[in-house]
């Protein structure tokens, strides 16, 4: 090697050396920001802050209070701004790590290469600064490996266990006295249920034809057709009917039942226990107030009736609250608990059961459960964290599709067997609104993320070809969107509705009803009816090119729930009791 040559191999080493150790620095620099910063998040939702829950509880007893609710509104604004930055933060922490790594051992390589330098006119022997200097070399490949080591210690010790996948739930035990095994199937029945499920029909928001009161008021008892007795357990869960019964659910952190309601007259007539249900724990998940033990709705075929609880236990009883079977779905890994409603399609019990908060560790599951037996048809797992929305089964014209979302996928399936149609990367966080569906798109929302309008016709990942338009503008974390061929109005929690163009995403007008809002709103006939959390029904025009109120109506008890709207009568679940609203 030439003296030249020698010099250029010196000073690439030195370059590779002071580049390893710059490397080293900036991975632990980057390592330890990540630590640190998780670990100040670690197991608190910012949601749950005493400061705010007690702001939110002040709320409760001065709903009128406009100045606490503008506070409330600047804190929750607070929150979420600094949970999407802490969660950009991790992401792009993430990549900076990787990036710092490759470039140290891509230094530790170029440091560590290369010939021996010989000792001019000496026997080839190293010399002494070689030596030193290979010796730096291999610590700084030791360094190098310490770096990365403590980078992936600290990532696991934040990260979610990949491997740490929650048992197997157990099959349901068949119900002493009923033959499930040699019983031949059903053969398939007309659905009696007049507001099966969760949003209604098809799970839209859209009310059947119907001659629906636009005046009543809960203090005087106008067009009250009953009021019931107070409802046992509390429940944020909206009512489902089917032919002369309404149902809905109840839990606190001991107890959780079903509840069965005559149409006619609000009397109770059966309330079923869950209780001795195969592979449930007896300890509570922790949840947040405005979610409780009983968010999830029922869901009725006419012939049965399935409840979910925050806890995962699953109920199915017939229409005279006798049990058909249950079974625990385990343990959620959620921060809500569990909160997305079942469904019924045909033969089966559809639940979307979301959690965790790594998509890559697959914790979350769709269950296809066989609705007379509770067996398993078919279980997939979702590349999705956690969520409390509730699927919906879409009448495309490319056939029915079962969609669902969560972050950061919205993806549909073939409800029949759980294949997998398509799926689109379109959201992120704590997905709560539930989808929504009209003229061949999907709607999909949640806060701090984005508006999608999803055409239903591809297959695969249709992120780049069938997003039609995003919009990301007052979006809502809990109330459900509501579309219509040419509007979809969207709600936020404390007040704001935005109503958009279907075809361009553009909005048409917004308004601020004054108060919190946590029920969805639903389309009746040409009006949209929308109920503040004060207990007010808001009635307004879907046809207008500006907010025209057409009447509102007070319940006078204050409701979370998403009314029911069957056969002429509106079923409202108050805070503390059921109401059956009718023209008298």
């Amino acid at each position: 090697m030439s003296p030249t040559d020698d010099k250029r191999l010196a000073t690439r080493r030195r370059a590779a050396r002071s580049m390893v150790l710059v490397c080293a620095m900036f991975c632990l620099m980057v390592a330890g920001l990540l630590v640190w910063e998780w670990s100040g998040a670690e197991g608190a939702d910012p949601w749950e802050s005493p400061r705010f829950q007690q702001l939110r509880a002040e709320l409760d007893r001065t709903p009128g209070d406009g100045e606490l609710r503008e506070r409330i509104r600047e804190a929750d604004l607070r929150l979420r701004r600094e949970f999407f930055r802490r969660q950009a933060f991790m992401r792009r922490g993430g990549w900076l790590l990787a990036g710092g790594v490759a470039a140290l051992l891509i230094s530790a390589h170029v440091a560590a290469s290369g010939r021996p330098v010989k000792v001019p006119g000496g026997s080839g022997d190293l010399s002494r600064r070689e030596i030193a200097r290979r010796k730096t070399a291999r610590w700084s490949i030791g360094a190098a490996s310490i770096a990365l080591a403590a980078a992936i210690t600290a990532l696991a010790l934040v990260s979610p266990d990949p491997l740490a996948r929650r048992v197997a739930p157990e099959e349901p035990e068949p119900v002493a006295g009923v033959d499930t095994e040699d019983e031949p199937a059903p053969e398939a029945v007309e659905v009696s249920a007049d507001w099966p499920r969760f949003r209604g029909p098809g799970g839209l928001g859209v009310a059947p034809d119907g001659d629906f009161p636009d005046d009543w008021d809960g203090e005087s008892g106008r067009n009250i057709l009953w009021k019931s007795e107070q409802i046992p357990l509390p429940g944020h869960n909206s009512p489902v009917v089917a032919g002369h019964r309404v149902f809905i659910t109840g839990a606190d952190a001991e107890n959780r039942e079903l509840y069965c309601y005559n149409a006619d007259t609000g009397e109770l007539l059966w309330r079923h226990r869950a209780v001795n249900i195969p592979g449930a724990r007896p300890d509570a998940p922790s949840v947040m107030d405005d979610t409780g033990y009983a968010a999830p709705s029922p869901a009725t075929d006419g012939r049965y009736v399935v409840a979910v609880f925050a806890n995962g236990d699953v109920i199915c009883t017939d229409m005279e609250g006798e049990r058909a079977w249950a079974r625990n779905l385990g343990p959620p890994d959620n921060i809500y608990g569990h909160a997305s409603s079942p469904i019924i399609h045909g033969d089966k019990v559809i639940i979307q059961y979301d959690q965790g908060t790594d998509p890559e560790a697959m914790y979350s599951e769709l269950y296809g459960l066989d609705l007379e037996t509770g067996s398993v048809r078919y279980l997939k797992e979702r590349p999705v964290m956690n969520s409390w929305s509730t699927p919906l089964v879409a009448d495309t014209p490319d056939g029915e599709q079962l969609i669902t979302t969560s972050s950061p996928w919205v993806i549909a399936y073939d409800p029949a067997d759980g294949g997998e149609i398509w799926r689109a990367d379109c959201l992120t966080g704590d997905v709560g609104p539930s989808p929504t569906y009209a003229d061949g798109k999907v709607y999909a929302v949640t806060a701090y993320s984005q508006l999608s309008a999803i055409r239903t016709g591809g297959e695969g990942d249709v992120t780049d070809t069938h997003i039609e338009w995003i919009a990301y503008d007052d979006l809502p974390d809990i109330v459900s969107p509501l579309a219509t061929d040419d509007r979809i109005w969207l709600v936020q929690t404390y007040g704001l509705m935005t109503c958009l163009d279907a075809e361009t995403g553009d909005m048409i007008y917004e308004h601020d009803f004054d108060s919190t809002v946590r029920s969805s709103p639903t389309l009746v006939g040409d009006e949209v009816h929308l109920l503040t959390s004060d207990g007010v029904m808001h009635r307004f025009s879907a046809t207008a090119d500006e907010y025209d109120e057409l009447g509102t109506a007070d319940l006078s008890e204050r409701s979370n729930c998403s009314p029911a709207y069957v056969d002429g009568r509106i079923y409202i679940r108050g805070r503390r009791h059921l109401w059956a609203v009718g023209k008298e």
